[in-house]
């Protein structure tokens, strides 16, 4: 945001050559702002202001601009347990970072998706690379309907002990399954009296 050549009748300044606050300022782009209050100072990268919308598209609208990092630090006192709130009462909230990563660590994180019928209430998770889960303990997945897992390529799953398959339906295959086993240590003959057994209680 520029300097101006426009503002309200009642138009007012206070300030120096470092910062100013203005009120009644019209913006670039024909938006009147209540108030704003910059950093005038010459050498910054970009413009660094806080404005109060009071007209147009953004009326009541906030805007936060600055040139360098931006920073909240809350919660030596916390009200019940809670430090930070966001709380956005309609529409969406957009975190972005296209030149960057975005973090978050906690001693619990919760994602919840709570939505009112069958068009909302998704988790997407979209990655153009991998995505990696890493539990030091267990990891499980439920789901009220169906689980399903796919790939273009293989689906290997892998472990050390027991690989237990249960449920009362039918095992149906529909393409060709691939064993292997999993240690060196397990011979041949094991090996296929696991499966047998496997085959077995697939059976029932």
């Amino acid at each position: 945001m520029s300097d101006n050549l426009k503002t309200s009748w009642d138009y007012s300044r206070l300030g120096t050559t470092q910062g100013e606050l203005k009120f009644g300022d019209v913006a670039l782009n024909k938006t009147s702002l209540a108030a704003i209050l910059r950093n005038n100072n010459p050498g910054k990268a970009s413009d660094h202001f806080m404005g109060f919308a009071s007209s147009g598209k953004f009326n009541g609208s906030t805007w936060n601009q600055c040139p360098s990092t931006y920073q909240i630090i809350c919660g030596d006192t916390p009200v019940d347990g809670v430090a930070f709130v966001t709380y956005a009462k309609n529409g969406d909230v957009i975190i972005g970072a296209p030149s960057g990563r975005i973090r978050m660590f906690a001693k619990d994180i919760d994602l919840i998706a709570s939505g009112t019928d069958n068009k909302t209430g998704y988790v997407n998770i979209i990655t153009n690379q991998n995505i990696e889960l890493n539990a030091g303990a267990d990891i499980n997945v439920q789901s009220k309907a169906n689980i399903n897992i796919a790939a273009e390529k293989q689906v290997q799953v892998t472990s050390p002990g027991n690989l237990k398959i249960r449920g009362p339906g039918n095992w149906l295959e529909d393409c060709d399954f691939v064993f292997g086993p999993v240690s060196g240590a397990v011979t041949p003959l094991q090996f296929l009296d696991g499966l047998k057994k496997l085959i077995g209680s697939l059976g029932g």
